[in-house]
């Protein structure tokens, strides 16, 4: 455990006690795995592709904005990853401690033990559901609203899954959303500023 990790300790342990063995049902055993490639780069990506995809189809340059937003949120997100990654070389749980519940195949793990801090799916998710939620209105049964209520709370799920599973401390995530918040929201600002100096409506 190296002393990044043990300046977070006990709200790292604590939460993560709770989330990984507190909460453990043989349902979340089957379900989390199977979801939590949702919020991987590759999905992330396909998210982007398809949005793109119905704005070109419906001709709606907001949501083609919106689209190429969510792409450069993705992208600028993985970069800084890469380097905090590297930087911090922070050990998983499964590589400090004994009792890790671990529902997931190590291959599948980036980097293998020690790259936990930040959360990329975290990040990953988080600034998606940044870039769109805040971006694109639903109109359900006559009421307009954000997507992001729709969005927030599925980020919020896919984050915690990655505690549930065994591959991430709590800090990890919590950090690797608010990158991803923080990377969206400044996009959006830049924008928005951009699109209006060639008179472009966003």
């Amino acid at each position: 455990m190296n002393v990044f990790n043990e300046i977070t300790v006990p709200f790292n342990l604590e939460i993560f006690n709770f989330i990984n063995h507190g909460l453990q049902n043989s349902f979340f055993d089957f379900i989390f795995p199977r979801i939590t490639d949702l919020a991987q780069e590759n999905s992330i990506m396909l998210f982007c592709l398809l949005i793109l995809i119905i704005g070109a189809i419906f001709r709606n340059k907001k949501i083609i904005f919106v689209s190429v937003l969510a792409f450069l949120t993705l992208f600028i997100d993985l970069y800084i990853l890469n380097i905090l990654k590297a930087y911090f070389a922070q050990a998983r749980p499964f590589a400090v401690l004994d009792n890790v519940h671990l529902l997931l195949d190590l291959n599948k793990v980036s980097s293998a033990a020690y790259s936990s801090f930040p959360s990329g799916h975290a990040s990953n998710i988080f600034g998606f559901a940044t870039a769109v939620g805040v971006n694109i209105d639903l109109k359900i049964k006559g009421k307009v609203f954000k997507s992001g209520w729709i969005l927030f709370p599925i980020a919020i799920l896919l984050a915690i899954v990655r505690v549930y599973i065994g591959v991430h401390w709590p800090f990890d995530i919590l950090i690797g959303a608010i990158l991803g918040i923080l990377t969206a929201l400044i996009l959006t600002t830049v924008f928005k500023l951009v699109l209006r100096k060639f008179s472009i409506e966003f």
